[in-house]
């Protein structure tokens, strides 16, 4: 009786084991095996006045007729001394702006590495992204110093941890905008790297025009932060829905 009592444990034990481990083994599959769990909440900026962690995605509104993707990343803390160990790492061939229309199509509108151009080595300009003051307090912005556009390596490099005091924001294109149809949801995807204190949020805005700015545009949507990563993972945000 007590070896049939043991048998039953043991072999319901290794039942338990083994579904335990077919579950982390789903996790650690591969780096586009699952979409990248939201940051803890230790990493998200906790003196961020707007973009906290709650995600938001808006209905499309037919008053806007463009959309630009756009991100932002920062340290944890503005405190924090200079780290050049946290930083965001963004494959440019993966980063895609899609369009979905209503019967589930999938079109790629965008991808990053066509906007950037493909110059071996260079720091994004102006016209591609800057570095804010945190939290935006003004319009101002230096250039984005703290980045690294290396085509050869197939990698666009934001080090955060050298402007802990500061917003790195930066958009799809150097216009900044993209004509859109009203019935259509759109979703911005893109496999990344995230080390150290850095925390990385994805967002998107709505323009009344192709060629309209500031002030006529309204977020869209932004995700909550993504925070340190083990290698590379696949993003994707639906930025506004039908």
């Amino acid at each position: 009786m007590k070896s049939s009592i043991f048998c039953k444990l043991f072999f319901g034990l290794l039942l338990c084991g083994t579904i335990l481990l077919n579950s982390c083994a789903e996790d650690i599959s591969g780096p586009k095996s699952k979409i990248l769990p939201l940051a803890d909440s230790i990493f998200v900026p906790l003196d961020c006045p707007i973009w906290q962690k709650n995600e938001t995605t808006r209905l499309n509104d037919s008053e806007y007729q463009a959309i630009q993707p756009w991100l932002h990343a920062v340290m944890s803390d503005p405190n924090l001394p200079l780290d050049s160990t946290s930083w965001i790492e963004i494959r440019p061939l993966s980063a895609k702006l899609i369009e979905i229309s209503a019967d589930h199509q999938e079109k790629v509108l965008a991808c990053l590495v066509d906007e950037y151009g493909a110059t071996p080595q260079r720091r994004l300009e102006t016209s591609e992204g800057g570095l804010f003051s945190r939290w935006y307090q003004d319009n101002i912005f230096e250039p984005l110093d703290n980045s690294v556009y290396n085509q050869q390596a197939n990698s666009l490099k934001i080090f955060v941890g050298l402007k802990p005091d500061r917003v790195s924001h930066w958009w799809f294109n150097t216009q900044g905008k993209y004509a859109k149809q009203d019935n259509c949801s759109y979703v911005v995807e893109m496999e990344v790297r995230i080390n150290g204190n850095a925390c990385l949020q994805v967002a998107a805005d709505f323009y009344k025009t192709i060629n309209s700015g500031y002030p006529d545009n309204t977020e869209s949507g932004h995700s909550n932060w993504f925070a340190s990563t083990n290698g590379w993972k696949t993003i994707r945000f639906k930025v506004c829905r039908i």
